[in-house]
């Protein structure tokens, strides 16, 4: 497994997540260039691929309890609870990022047209005005006393 970065973010999808993540540091290395490229490659967005690297991360440091030596003190459960944290903001990032539009159809005559003569499109059970023509069939009733 090989670690990179090139310090230019804008050169390459790893080289963002590894800004993103604080994953630059060559002598604390966290992810992999191989699973840097299999989140982005799992993701629409470079948000939901960082979410998505930051929990494996904070996975990773879930295992370690926290130590106490003298004066050292190691904390995992702090790095845990930061990219825990991460996660949850560039889940916020990334879904903010989808732009899905709504649609209504039938606002147009042009669309409705267009729609209507779409052969794969699924018929309606209901339309429009759909008993005028049994209505206009039947016959009128007379009283004749």
């Amino acid at each position: 497994m090989t670690w990179t970065y090139s310090g230019d973010p804008t050169d390459s999808t790893k080289d963002a997540l590894r800004v993103l993540l604080g994953d630059t540091d060559s002598t604390d290395q966290l992810l992999s260039d191989e699973e840097l490229q299999y989140f982005a490659d799992q993701w629409s967005n470079i948000y939901q691929a960082a979410a998505a690297a930051s929990k494996a991360i904070a996975g990773r440091f879930a295992r370690f309890m926290d130590k106490e030596v003298g004066d050292l003190k190691i904390a995992y459960s702090q790095r845990y609870a930061h990219y825990s944290n991460l996660c949850d903001e560039f889940t916020a990032q990334g879904t903010s990022m989808l732009t899905v539009a709504p649609y209504a159809g039938g606002i147009s005559k042009a669309d409705k047209e267009t729609n209507q003569s779409n052969t794969d499109r699924v018929a309606p059970d209901f339309v429009k005005d759909q008993f005028d023509s049994e209505m206009n069939s039947v016959p009128e009733l007379t009283f004749d006393p």
